[in-house]
């Protein structure tokens, strides 16, 4: 069976590497799983798998099992036509339970969540924890969301000595700095993973904005994966400060980790649903 991925990404003739959504959704499925390759004009495939990619005139035209698979609710936006599209697909396939069941109501076709999940062979060994007490906290994401979530916890971070790395597509320059030392580090697909390793914990502090409630875990479980403890409020950062905390997080994450969140227990839910479409479809 030949699966094609279509990514945001590439429909958008974005940088590789450059979209998180489409690397962890579709770039790392097709390097886990031969059967799963990048979408390309003029050939042929059995599947279709559409992420974030609206084009209604492709569903139209594809003969063989289409999945549109969505990772924010973009279905708020005026432009995208969620109930027509949904008539044009086998499947919608989310990371979410929480958009699966937003989901709900809107749409013709069944809905399957499909977890963010982990390409380990994408990934560097994990870092040792260091014998100290943590030194430097890392965030990593794009700017706006930096701009949003970050300015709550400086005054901790100043508190508690720790230094800022920041890993995004524009430099983190806040009016105050709160005494806090910021490290920016361009977001390089190449180089990112190891930058951020240069920490101690990550932050992934919980947004207060409705949108949040959408979003997945996948930076906390990348950190996890990259031998990083992850702080999603100040308890949790005070909890994590001396090397005992950090690995205790990280042992009672690891057979979890590699156990719900490898990569190629997505490749085996998009052909059980496409499997799925293709028997309702009688083909």
């Amino acid at each position: 069976m030949k699966i094609a991925a279509l990514s945001w990404q590439r429909y958008h003739g974005r940088k590789a590497g450059s979209i998180g959504s489409s690397v962890i959704r579709v770039d790392w499925l097709c390097q886990a799983d031969t059967d799963f390759v990048p979408w390309s004009h003029g050939i042929s495939y059995d599947a279709i798998i559409m992420q974030k990619v609206y084009w209604r005139d492709l569903l139209v035209d594809f003969h063989g099992a289409s999945i549109l698979d969505l990772c924010d609710p973009d279905w708020y936006d005026s432009s995208v036509d969620i109930a027509e599209l949904s008539k044009l697909c086998g499947a919608i396939t989310v990371n979410t339970q929480v958009l699966a069941d937003s989901l709900r109501g809107y749409v013709q076709c069944p809905i399957f969540v499909v977890p963010d999940r982990i390409n380990f062979s994408q990934l560097p060994a994990p870092r040792a924890v260091s014998g100290e007490r943590a030194k430097i906290v890392a965030w990593y994401g794009y700017i706006q969301n930096a701009r949003e979530v970050l300015g709550m916890v400086l005054d901790d971070l100043a508190r508690l000595h720790l230094k800022l790395l920041v890993v995004s597509n524009m430099s983190y320059e806040p009016l105050d700095t709160h005494g806090v030392e910021i490290i920016n580090v361009p977001w390089e697909h190449g180089s990112a993973w190891r930058e951020i390793q240069r920490a101690d914990i990550v932050l992934n502090p919980r947004w207060i904005t409705p949108r949040f409630t959408y979003k997945s875990n996948n930076k906390t479980i990348i950190a996890q994966a990259l031998g990083l403890p992850v702080a999603h409020d100040i308890e949790e950062l005070e909890a994590l400060m001396e090397p005992d905390g950090r690995r205790k997080q990280l042992q009672e994450m690891d057979a979890k980790l590699h156990w719900d969140y490898d990569i190629k227990r997505s490749a085996e839910q998009y052909k059980q649903i496409i499997a799925g479409i293709n028997a309702k479809k009688g083909t």
